[in-house]
């Protein structure tokens, strides 16, 4: 089955928080909406909110400091669960030196944001926020094997099987992936979905105040471009089927009713019910990244 695999989305709004707009800086002519796309959900994973900021703001110091406090923000982050997992008997002997290596690129760009302030000149000025600049590029390319370690301790997603029905309702961000009949309830939110094969039906006569945009995204791994459906500001009622969809929902007041065999991640704050034709399980959304109980890592 072709789609978005779910553990790689949720790995890119990870990094993308970090490492979205810094990467403009590296590659300034590349402004595909994929970043958009993904870069929405960062807050329901790791706490931190998202502005629209443009690719190049008129003060780029500060810009640049901005990016340098939240990769400090994720050092600390990533320190805490190392002594967490030490703590759990884990062997984490592959991801401190990787850490440790971002840490010193991220403190390096730091010491060069502080010399370019205290600079006798604005050609020594901007030599070291160039210096700055490519430290903290530097340090958030080496996010992603870091997050390939990490993802390993965080909590897989609800599979749905034989036809499976899941009932949730919360606050956050859900996605689901495969084969579904979805009702969906939103209040004050965000409808995007990526149908690969075109036999989706969906149903939105009970949608108010949406504005209907046509994207396109990267879809990891393949690389090719495929084209997404979003509903934004939205509130009311949809009903929608595939036999391949990716659908990401985020929303302050969300109901879900899905029927089918997939995927799905729940994140932000709710509960919901699994049921299959034997058995069903009660559980809650997975709190937002870093502020939740990891795995053990057997």
């Amino acid at each position: 089955m072709k789609k978005m695999p779910l553990v790689m989305i949720m790995l890119l709004i990870f990094i993308v928080a970090i490492m979205g707009i810094t990467d403009s800086w590296e590659n300034p002519g590349d402004k595909g909406n994929h970043h958009d796309f993904i870069s929405k959900y960062s807050s329901y994973v790791i706490k931190e909110p998202h502005d629209d900021k443009p690719a190049f703001p008129n003060d780029g110091e500060l810009f640049l400091s901005d990016n340098i406090q939240k990769s400090e923000e994720m050092v600390e982050h990533l320190d805490k669960f190392i002594a967490e997992m030490k703590a759990e008997g884990n062997n984490v002997t592959e991801l401190e030196p990787t850490v440790d290596n971002y840490s010193m690129l991220v403190s390096e760009s730091r010491t060069y944001l502080e010399q370019a302030k205290n600079a006798s000149s604005d050609t020594e000025k901007d030599e070291y926020i160039r210096l700055s600049k490519e430290s903290i590029i530097h340090a958030n390319s080496e996010l992603k094997p870091i997050f390939d370690d990490v993802k390993a301790y965080l909590p897989g997603p609800l599979m749905l099987a034989d036809n499976s029905n899941l009932v949730a309702n919360g606050s956050g961000l859900a996605i689901l992936s495969g084969d579904i009949d979805l009702e969906l309830s939103i209040s004050e939110g965000k409808l995007t979905i990526l149908d690969f094969i075109g036999d989706m039906e969906i149903n939105t006569e009970e949608f108010k105040g949406s504005e209907v945009k046509s994207e396109q995204v990267i879809v990891p791994e393949s690389d090719a471009m495929q084209q997404i459906l979003s509903y934004n500001d939205v509130q009311g009622n949809v009903t929608l089927s595939g036999s391949v969809l990716t659908v990401v929902i985020i929303s302050n007041d969300l109901i879900i009713d899905v029927n089918g065999t997939g995927e799905v991640e729940l994140y932000g704050k709710g509960t919901y019910m699994l049921s299959n034709r034997s058995t069903s399980n009660e559980g809650v959304w997975i709190p937002p990244i870093f502020d939740m109980k990891y795995q053990t890592k057997e």
